[in-house]
């Protein structure tokens, strides 16, 4: 029997990506999946707390987290699952990015981007020739003990992800990823591995910006809430997220500081 995925994915004013997302999601995937989405819509939800939700609503042994700024390559979840066999340490495992040179390293002529704003979105075509070329590639990288890999399309085996309790929620929009690898590394001595054969480009903080920009998120008092946050967790000054008791994290669920976005 083939694995089994559940794919989580929230979108936030995600209506240009969203129909390539879905079309490379039905095209590009090796394996069975349930998709578990969630229009975040006016930030009813923190990015973790949708997270968690939609995780637990799956049963699949994998668990994979998808940004909507992406474009995903044929074979992108077999590398994937692969990926993870070929690395019993792993805790996580990720897609190697194709950046925003993509017509260069799918064999086209074109410009070369430099602004990832401006930078159009590879092609189904493009995605194909790159995932091609990349099949044999076997030069995974791995993140070690630092810990900073980010989650824009990431697999996690289900009762890893269950055993640590799932995301912590006192982060709302960013170090969630962080904290997750951390936890990981020191309670099992598991590791985030960067799979060269698994092609996902990625637009990098396409629902940020919007957020940003229309001023329904102060990303300022974010990132200070992140690093505050994080920074009490490693000095052990805020106990771990699996450390806590089902009933303190739900107490944290309805706390105002960690259950909404600040503006």
């Amino acid at each position: 029997m083939p694995p089994t995925l559940d794919i989580v994915m929230v979108a936030y004013h995600s209506e240009v990506d969203l129909p390539h997302v879905f079309t490379g999601l039905k095209t590009g995937s090796a394996y069975p999946h349930t998709l578990h989405f969630y229009d975040n819509f006016g930030n009813k939800k923190t990015l973790t707390i949708a997270w968690n939700d939609l995780a637990r609503e799956g049963k699949a042994e994998y668990i994979v987290f998808l940004n909507t700024d992406i474009r995903l390559s044929p074979e992108w979840d077999r590398r994937l699952v692969e990926g993870m066999e070929r690395h019993p340490d792993a805790a996580v495992v990720l897609p190697n990015p194709v950046g925003h040179g993509w017509p260069q390293t799918a064999g086209m002529k074109a410009p070369l981007y430099t602004d990832p704003i401006k930078a159009p979105a590879p092609t189904p075509g493009a995605m194909a020739a790159i995932s091609e070329k990349w099949a044999s590639n076997r030069n995974d990288i791995s993140f070690g003990d630092d810990c900073n890999a980010a989650f824009f399309a990431v697999m996690v085996r289900r009762d890893l992800w269950e055993k640590m309790r799932g995301f912590d929620e006192r982060f709302r929009l960013y170090g969630q990823d962080h904290d997750f690898q951390r936890r990981c590394f020191w309670r099992e001595r598991r590791y985030s591995f960067r799979i060269a054969s698994s092609a996902v480009w990625h637009r990098c903080a396409g629902s940020v910006r919007k957020a940003a920009s229309s001023g329904e998120v102060n990303m300022q008092a974010e990132m200070v809430h992140c690093g505050e946050t994080g920074r009490a967790i490693i000095q052990g000054k805020m106990p771990h997220w699996d450390h806590l008791s089902d009933a303190q994290r739900s107490s944290i669920r309805k706390d105002p500081r960690y259950n909404r976005m600040p503006r």
